[in-house]
């Protein structure tokens, strides 16, 4: 049967189920597969890094799943680690250069809040988080503990529900309430 190859356009003899004519189309059409693999598995959200060297995590067939860039070093740091304070301090340090990680207002994940404290001062900020940890004073200490489990101190959920938008909405929170900016 004669057909043409898929890669360069010239006919052959299929003697076998094939779309190729030779070895470096078929080379070739497997490099062009592998990228559309890549693309399939892209994620959504923005690319991904490896926690412990910043390297954007390539791997296209588990790319949601993968918690490193792959390389073996990386790989043993991100099984041996744990949650404690100097693992994560040193995480924190190593991802503060990433755009997806720097704190303050330049956090690619910022949205803007228009929050009214309880006597009445509006806040416009454009990260939640941020403002939290430099506005101390206006919380109290159980306000800035965490839950169980959490990473984010019990203000930081409660003025989250307080957002527009949200399924669960909150009119108010200790005072606290969402002011139209």
């Amino acid at each position: 049967m004669i057909v043409t190859c898929s890669i360069c356009g010239c006919e052959f003899e299929r003697r076998k189920p094939t779309q190729t004519c030779s070895a470096a189309c078929l080379a070739e059409l497997r490099s062009r597969n592998r990228a559309a693999a890549w693309n399939r598995h892209e994620d959504p959200r923005g690319p991904r890094y490896c926690p412990v060297c910043g390297e954007r995590i390539k791997h296209p067939r588990y790319y949601l799943l993968r918690q490193s860039c792959g390389k073996s070093a990386c790989r043993a740091a991100v099984r041996g680690m744990h949650n404690t304070p100097a693992t994560v301090e040193h995480m924190v340090e190593l991802r503060s250069d990433l755009p997806s990680h720097a704190k303050g207002e330049e956090n690619l994940a910022s949205k803007e809040w228009h929050l009214r404290a309880p006597d009445g001062t509006g806040y416009d900020v454009k990260n939640l988080a941020h403002f939290i940890r430099t506005h101390e004073a206006l919380f109290t200490a159980r306000e800035l503990a965490h839950f169980s489990g959490s990473p984010d101190p019990i203000a930081y959920q409660m003025l989250s529900a307080l957002r527009p938008g949200r399924s669960r909405r909150a009119e108010s929170w200790h005072g606290w309430t969402w002011a139209e900016g």
